[in-house]
Protein backbone atom coordinates (compact mmCIF):
# COMPACT_ATOMS: atom_id res chain seq x y z
CA UNK A 1 0.00 0.00 0.00
CA UNK A 2 1.16 3.20 -0.84
CA UNK A 3 1.91 5.86 1.91
CA UNK A 4 -1.25 8.12 0.44
CA UNK A 5 -3.81 5.06 0.55
CA UNK A 6 -3.10 4.80 3.85
CA UNK A 7 -3.55 8.08 5.02
CA UNK A 8 -7.07 7.86 2.96
CA UNK A 9 -7.76 4.63 4.64
CA UNK A 10 -6.91 6.85 8.21
CA UNK A 11 -8.80 9.75 7.51
CA UNK A 12 -12.09 7.83 6.45
CA UNK A 13 -11.73 5.76 9.56
CA UNK A 14 -11.32 8.50 11.75
CA UNK A 15 -14.45 10.47 10.16
CA UNK A 16 -16.03 7.44 11.15
CA UNK A 17 -15.54 7.42 14.57
CA UNK A 18 -16.51 10.95 15.07
CA UNK A 19 -19.32 10.71 13.31
CA UNK A 20 -20.69 7.41 14.89
CA UNK A 21 -18.94 8.23 18.32
CA UNK A 22 -16.53 11.09 19.10
CA UNK A 23 -18.82 13.96 17.31
CA UNK A 24 -21.65 12.55 19.92
CA UNK A 25 -19.79 12.69 23.09
CA UNK A 26 -20.44 15.66 25.74
CA UNK A 27 -18.55 16.81 28.56
CA UNK A 28 -19.12 19.24 31.40
CA UNK A 29 -16.77 22.22 29.38
CA UNK A 30 -18.68 22.12 26.13
CA UNK A 31 -22.09 22.30 28.08
CA UNK A 32 -20.78 25.35 30.15
CA UNK A 33 -19.11 26.44 26.78
CA UNK A 34 -22.58 26.42 24.79
CA UNK A 35 -24.67 28.71 27.57
CA UNK A 36 -21.55 31.21 27.55
CA UNK A 37 -22.41 31.22 23.28
CA UNK A 38 -26.09 31.45 23.65
CA UNK A 39 -25.73 34.34 25.67
CA UNK A 40 -22.84 36.14 23.78
CA UNK A 41 -25.66 35.37 20.85
CA UNK A 42 -28.48 36.50 22.41
CA UNK A 43 -26.09 39.93 23.66
CA UNK A 44 -25.47 40.49 19.95
CA UNK A 45 -28.59 40.22 18.62
CA UNK A 46 -27.42 36.86 16.51
CA UNK A 47 -30.67 34.98 16.23
CA UNK A 48 -29.03 32.92 13.48
CA UNK A 49 -26.01 31.65 15.66
CA UNK A 50 -28.14 31.25 18.79
CA UNK A 51 -31.41 29.41 17.19
CA UNK A 52 -28.36 27.06 15.51
CA UNK A 53 -27.81 26.28 18.99
CA UNK A 54 -30.77 24.56 19.52
CA UNK A 55 -31.99 21.25 17.99
CA UNK A 56 -34.33 20.89 15.22
CA UNK A 57 -36.61 18.25 17.16
CA UNK A 58 -36.45 20.73 20.71
CA UNK A 59 -39.20 20.20 22.96
CA UNK A 60 -40.27 21.39 26.14
CA UNK A 61 -42.34 23.52 28.89
CA UNK A 62 -41.99 27.14 29.96
CA UNK A 63 -43.71 28.18 32.63
CA UNK A 64 -44.06 31.76 33.10
CA UNK A 65 -45.05 33.68 35.90
CA UNK A 66 -46.34 37.31 35.69
CA UNK A 67 -47.72 39.70 37.83
CA UNK A 68 -49.28 41.60 34.85
CA UNK A 69 -50.63 38.27 33.68
CA UNK A 70 -54.59 37.81 34.90
CA UNK A 71 -54.30 34.24 35.95
CA UNK A 72 -50.73 35.36 37.42
CA UNK A 73 -49.11 32.56 35.36
CA UNK A 74 -48.90 30.75 31.88
CA UNK A 75 -46.90 27.79 30.56
CA UNK A 76 -46.25 27.43 27.35
CA UNK A 77 -45.35 24.18 25.03
CA UNK A 78 -41.93 25.57 23.22
CA UNK A 79 -39.94 24.05 19.80
CA UNK A 80 -37.23 25.23 17.77
CA UNK A 81 -39.33 27.18 15.62
CA UNK A 82 -41.57 28.82 18.49
CA UNK A 83 -38.42 30.13 20.35
CA UNK A 84 -36.84 31.26 17.17
CA UNK A 85 -39.75 33.25 16.07
CA UNK A 86 -39.90 34.38 20.08
CA UNK A 87 -36.41 35.67 19.45
CA UNK A 88 -36.72 37.41 16.51
CA UNK A 89 -39.94 38.88 17.50
CA UNK A 90 -38.30 40.10 20.86
CA UNK A 91 -35.72 42.07 18.84
CA UNK A 92 -37.93 43.85 16.70
CA UNK A 93 -40.06 44.91 19.44
CA UNK A 94 -37.08 46.22 21.30
CA UNK A 95 -36.29 48.40 17.77
CA UNK A 96 -39.46 49.88 17.78
CA UNK A 97 -39.72 50.77 21.70
CA UNK A 98 -36.28 52.24 20.72
CA UNK A 99 -37.52 54.20 17.73
CA UNK A 100 -40.41 55.35 19.58
CA UNK A 101 -38.58 56.86 22.96
CA UNK A 102 -35.31 57.76 21.26
CA UNK A 103 -33.81 55.61 24.09
CA UNK A 104 -31.64 52.48 24.08
CA UNK A 105 -32.83 49.48 25.67
CA UNK A 106 -29.93 47.74 27.56
CA UNK A 107 -29.68 44.47 29.27
CA UNK A 108 -27.62 42.28 31.21
CA UNK A 109 -27.80 38.63 31.44
CA UNK A 110 -26.44 36.63 34.77
CA UNK A 111 -25.74 32.86 34.47
CA UNK A 112 -25.49 30.21 36.82
CA UNK A 113 -24.62 26.74 36.24
CA UNK A 114 -25.38 24.92 39.29
CA UNK A 115 -24.95 21.28 38.45
CA UNK A 116 -24.32 19.27 34.43
CA UNK A 117 -24.82 15.39 34.56
CA UNK A 118 -23.41 13.49 32.17
CA UNK A 119 -24.98 10.34 30.93
CA UNK A 120 -23.23 7.12 31.28
CA UNK A 121 -23.27 6.69 27.71
CA UNK A 122 -21.83 10.33 27.48
CA UNK A 123 -24.33 11.67 24.50
CA UNK A 124 -26.45 13.47 27.04
CA UNK A 125 -25.86 16.42 29.16
CA UNK A 126 -28.38 17.34 32.11
CA UNK A 127 -27.55 21.08 32.96
CA UNK A 128 -29.59 23.29 35.92
CA UNK A 129 -29.22 26.80 35.31
CA UNK A 130 -30.47 29.86 37.10
CA UNK A 131 -30.44 32.77 35.03
CA UNK A 132 -31.64 36.73 34.94
CA UNK A 133 -31.99 39.13 32.04
CA UNK A 134 -32.23 42.85 33.28
CA UNK A 135 -33.20 45.34 31.09
CA UNK A 136 -33.15 48.92 31.25
CA UNK A 137 -32.94 52.24 29.14
CA UNK A 138 -30.13 54.53 28.73
CA UNK A 139 -29.76 55.98 32.27
CA UNK A 140 -29.94 53.20 34.09
CA UNK A 141 -33.91 52.62 34.99
CA UNK A 142 -34.72 48.78 35.16
CA UNK A 143 -37.85 48.09 32.75
CA UNK A 144 -38.00 44.65 33.52
CA UNK A 145 -36.44 41.82 35.32
CA UNK A 146 -37.02 37.96 34.28
CA UNK A 147 -34.96 35.27 36.42
CA UNK A 148 -35.30 32.01 35.01
CA UNK A 149 -34.64 28.71 36.77
CA UNK A 150 -34.61 25.54 34.29
CA UNK A 151 -33.12 22.59 33.37
CA UNK A 152 -32.05 21.97 29.83
CA UNK A 153 -30.76 18.61 28.26
CA UNK A 154 -28.03 18.93 25.62
CA UNK A 155 -26.57 16.31 22.89
CA UNK A 156 -23.42 16.60 20.13
CA UNK A 157 -23.77 15.73 16.55
CA UNK A 158 -20.62 15.70 14.48
CA UNK A 159 -19.05 17.67 17.35
CA UNK A 160 -21.78 20.61 18.09
CA UNK A 161 -23.72 20.58 21.01
CA UNK A 162 -27.27 21.81 20.88
CA UNK A 163 -30.23 22.22 23.28
CA UNK A 164 -32.81 19.81 22.97
CA UNK A 165 -35.17 20.19 25.53
CA UNK A 166 -35.98 22.21 28.58
CA UNK A 167 -38.29 22.71 31.77
CA UNK A 168 -38.07 26.34 32.62
CA UNK A 169 -39.76 28.37 35.42
CA UNK A 170 -39.56 31.94 34.44
CA UNK A 171 -40.57 35.17 36.78
CA UNK A 172 -41.15 38.58 35.18
CA UNK A 173 -40.75 41.48 37.59
CA UNK A 174 -40.21 45.41 37.07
Amino acid sequence: MSFKTIVLVLAVGYGVWFAAIGGKQINEDQVWKLYQQSRDAFSNRDAKAYCGMISDDMSGEIEVISPASRTGKNTVSVNKEMLCSSLDEFYQNKEKIEKATGKEITFSIFQKLNSVSISPDKKVATAELEAELRMGIEGGALLLSVKSYQTDKIRRNFGKAKFFHTESRQVISN
